[in-house]
């Protein structure tokens, strides 16, 4: 099975089929409920399941699971990563979409007007910032980005690069050292 195949996890890094084992979900719990008294004493089972997770009804019309919905209700940033480890999903969007085109972002937004939702757009999805936070008083538009992945332009001389939305690190890599190039945190630099 392809990593694209694997459904990622809600609550935590990884995929569902690595949940943890016993041992490991004891663990986790004596360590959160150290860690946050909030949670109060956890026991290893009520560590959530998907199935178990408190997801309100779209306010939009679309084809959208309740899977898709929930990873995009949030990233990984300490009060995302609570709120799933507790099955709450506040601000869950309505529509998640995929775009692939210019043309098809520019539909997500006619959408999102047509409705009076908020646009949201969703990147690599850690969103440890609180960057696809929502107040959730109007219905929510997701654009996940993860299939505008593309390095559109590489300026050798300028050592700018425009990117789409949705590239990753390794995205960037492959595509850059094809200029001979690589990231940085600084910036864009030309290899030796």
């Amino acid at each position: 099975m392809s990593e694209s195949d694997r459904r990622r996890s809600f609550w935590h890094w990884g995929f569902e089929e690595d949940f943890p084992d016993a041992a490991a979900r004891e663990a986790i719990a004596a360590q959160a409920s150290f860690l946050i008294p909030s949670l109060g004493a956890l026991r290893a089972d009520a560590l959530p399941r998907f199935e178990d997770a408190k997801v309100r009804a779209p306010r939009i019309q679309s084809t959208s699971t309740n899977h898709e919905r929930v990873m995009h209700a949030g990233g990984k940033g300490y009060r995302d990563v609570l709120r799933a480890f507790r099955g709450e999903f506040p601000f869950v969007p309505d529509v998640v979409l995929t775009p692939e085109s210019d043309e098809e972002i520019a539909a997500a937004y006619e959408l999102a007007k047509t409705h009076g939702a908020a646009l949201v757009p969703f990147g690599g999805g850690t969103s440890v910032v609180s960057g696809v936070s929502y107040d959730g008083a109007r219905p929510i538009v997701s654009v996940d980005l993860r299939k505008m992945r593309r390095v559109v332009d590489v300026d050798s001389k300028s050592r700018l690069v425009r990117i789409q939305g949705g590239a990753t690190g390794p995205d960037l890599e492959s595509q850059l050292a094809e200029h001979d190039a690589s990231l940085t945190h600084v910036g864009v630099v030309r290899r030796l």
